[in-house]
Formats: structure tokens, C-alpha cells, sequence
């Protein structure tokens, strides 16, 4: 089997197969992988169609993280925001503009 051989059939099936050995946000990155390397060969004209286009990863739920909420209140004079929203807005100190 040649790569211009590959159909979607055969992606999905090495997807399921990746699904068995492995978590399902790194199933999702390979199926990525995949999917880049085949609109890479599309534009280089080796392949007609990107067969990975079609196939869907498995799914996953992100669960809540540990990450905790940032709190920095403003000063009044430091934004133009009205107040109920100051409270929940990052300092924007030492941030440069490019």
C-alpha cells in the first residue's frame, strides 16, 4: 500500500487502534499529526484528498482543572472600567506594546 492509497477507513482505523493504547487527548494530537502531514502532501500534490480530513479523534471531556482564579483588584484610578467588572481583570503592568 502506497501513501496515495491511504482512505479514511484506514485512518479511523489506526485511530481506534490508538484509542486501546492510549488517552484520548493524545489520540486527538496524532490524528492532528496526521491531518497536517496529508494538507501537506495535498499542496505538494502527492495526494488528491487528505483522508484524515473526515475522521473525528475520540472524544474528551476536559475535567475542571486546579488552576486557581487570579484576583488583583484596580485601583480606581487605574482603569476606566466600571467597578463590578474591575475585579476580575488582570494588571496590565510591565506589559509592552510591540
Amino acid at each position: 500500500m502506497s501513501i496515495a492509497d491511504v482512505q479514511p477507513v484506514h485512518v479511523a482505523t489506526w485511530i481506534e487502534a490508538g484509542t486501546r493504547e492510549l488517552a484520548a487527548p493524545s489520540v486527538k494530537q496524532r490524528l492532528a499529526a496526521i491531518r497536517h502531514l496529508f494538507d501537506w502532501l495535498v499542496t505538494g500534490q502527492v495526494v488528491s484528498v487528505n483522508p484524515a480530513a473526515s475522521v473525528r479523534g475520540p472524544r474528551h471531556v476536559g475535567r475542571d482543572g486546579d488552576t486557581q482564579r487570579m484576583s488583583v483588584p484596580f485601583a480606581s484610578h487605574d482603569h476606566p472600567r466600571p467597578a463590578e467588572r474591575r475585579e476580575t481583570l488582570p494588571p496590565f503592568e510591565g506589559l509592552k506594546v510591540r
